[in-house]
């Protein structure tokens, strides 16, 4: 895996190079690392990226995150997500409540992340 950035500079290059519109994730990895600090790493695969076709997000310093599946949906196409910079944390949602403005966080938000460091990795 090669590293493309992280936290500010991988949330503007999610915004143009990387874009995770129309993407699939492939894959959702949560880790119990050390002293009980979680790590999530979601995989995917990018439709519009003329520099890869899949990347890796990893999260760490985790302070909430929030998924769900019901199987009478496909999992996973992103047409939708936010990624944003909150405070001294980074968000995203996967599924962002349509009639909120893209850039804050809304409690009707689905399939989220907060934590306090995101890293993104291109796969060959």
């Amino acid at each position: 895996m090669n590293y493309i950035g992280e936290n500010e500079l991988l949330i503007d290059l999610l915004a143009t190079d990387y874009t995770l519109l129309s993407s699939t994730m492939n894959k959702i990895d949560i880790q119990n690392g050390n002293e009980g600090r979680l790590y999530i790493e979601l995989h995917f695969t990018l439709l519009y990226s003329e520099v890869c076709r899949k990347i890796m997000l990893r999260f760490s310093e985790i302070e909430e995150f929030s998924f769900y599946y019901n199987q009478s949906h496909y999992f996973y196409n992103v047409e939708e997500y936010k990624l944003l910079k909150v405070g001294d944390s980074f968000y995203l949602s996967l599924d962002p409540f349509a009639d909120d403005a893209n850039n804050k966080v809304s409690s009707k938000d689905q399939d989220f992340i907060l934590c306090g460091k995101v890293e993104g990795f291109a796969q060959p």
